[in-house]
């Protein structure tokens, strides 16, 4: 399942213009559940070929938030990813779940809620792992336009 909601991502990701955060309202045919989401590209990558993304995604009667790298990361079910908010410090480094084929990670649920209201408040978000060969990834994305399309989901905070 995640796999094919994670193509889906991808197919949706690839239709958007830079720095431009988009609402799709979706409900799962076959649970109605709630699956509606808000998404952007990254504005600057560093290390990266493909085109990051950086989505919310209402699951479960919650949210998630998923930085897909839209390229190869590692297959371990883990990844740590360093972030940034604005021109803050940069933290240590915080445990994400990888997917299943190694292209994306969701954040914990413990940080996530944290995340989200950055995103509410700030104005660009940059984050960085590494690939299986030790290769920095970075991304970054603005969040200039986020609250007005946050405010749609269903699942919001």
């Amino acid at each position: 399942m995640k796999k094919t909601a994670l193509l889906m991502l991808l197919i949706l990701v690839s239709s958007l213009t830079q720095a431009e955060w988009s609402h799709t309202e979706n409900i799962d045919l076959i649970t109605d559940a709630d699956t509606s989401l808000v998404v952007t590209s990254a504005t600057a990558a560093n290390g990266i070929s493909g085109d990051p993304s950086l989505i919310i995604r209402c699951a479960n009667n919650d949210f998630e938030v998923i930085i897909v790298w839209d390229e190869y990361v590692d297959n371990e079910d883990r990844m740590v990813v360093v972030d940034r908010f604005d021109s803050n410090d940069a933290n240590g480094g915080v445990t994400w779940s990888a997917s299943t084929n190694g292209r994306a990670a969701f954040a914990p649920d413990v940080y996530k809620r944290d995340l989200v209201e950055f995103f509410k408040s700030g104005t660009k978000y940059t984050v960085m792992t590494v690939d299986y060969n030790d290769t920095p990834m970075t991304a970054q994305f603005s969040l200039i336009g986020f609250s007005a399309q946050y405010a749609k989901l269903g699942c919001s905070i």
